[in-house]
C-alpha cells in the first residue's frame, strides 16, 4: 500500500514537469552572466530577458533596490518613533549615537532633550542629573530589553526617555 501511494505520487511529480523557481538573487546572477555572451545580438536578447524578469519581480515586490545609506538614515529616523506614526519604518536598531544641542525642563520637572537630528526625546524618570547639561554633549540612547528607552548624556548615570 505505502510503496503503491509513493508510486502514484511520484507519477504525479513527474508529469507536472520540471518545477523552475528562480529567486531574485538567480535573477540577479543571470542578468551578470548575460555579459560572457560572445554574440552582440544574443547578449543583447539576454539583458532584455533577464532585466523583463527583474522588472516583474520589482513589480511584484519580491525585490527591492535599497540605498544602504538612505536605509541607515531611515532606520535612524524611525528609532523610538510609534510605529503608528510612520508605518513600515521600524527600526532594528539597539541605540543611536548623537550629540545633545539643548535640554530643557518642563514644567513637571522633566527634562526634554532635542540632539543633533532634530529628534526630541522626553525623561520619563524623575532621576536626578548631576551636572549642568552642555550643548555638544555625546548622546547615547540604547533600547532596553522591554521596549523602553535610556539615554546616556556623557559619563553621567543613565536616564529613561520616551521619543516625542
Amino acid at each position: 500500500m505505502k510503496s503503491s501511494i509513493g508510486l502514484a505520487v511520484g507519477m504525479i511529480l513527474l508529469s507536472c514537469g520540471p518545477v523552475v523557481a528562480q529567486t531574485p538573487q538567480a535573477n540577479l546572477h543571470d542578468l551578470y552572466a548575460c555579459r560572457t555572451v560572445l554574440d552582440v545580438a544574443a547578449r543583447l536578447d539576454c539583458y532584455e530577458q533577464e532585466t523583463a524578469l527583474l522588472e516583474d519581480a520589482e513589480r511584484r515586490a519580491e525585490i527591492a533596490v535599497v540605498d544602504r545609506r538612505a536605509e541607515q538614515q531611515r532606520r535612524r529616523a524611525a528609532f523610538g518613533a510609534k510605529a503608528s506614526e510612520d508605518v513600515g519604518a521600524t527600526s532594528m536598531l539597539s541605540e543611536i549615537k548623537s550629540t545633545l544641542v539643548s535640554a530643557m525642563p518642563d514644567s513637571a520637572g522633566l527634562f526634554v532633550f532635542v540632539l543633533a537630528d532634530g529628534a526630541r526625546w522626553m525623561q520619563v524618570d524623575d532621576a536626578p542629573i548631576p551636572g549642568r547639561l552642555r550643548s555638544g554633549s555625546a548622546v547615547i540612547v540604547k533600547r532596553t530589553m522591554l521596549g523602553g528607552y535610556k539615554m546616556t548624556i556623557d559619563t553621567r548615570p543613565a536616564i529613561k526617555v520616551r521619543r516625542m
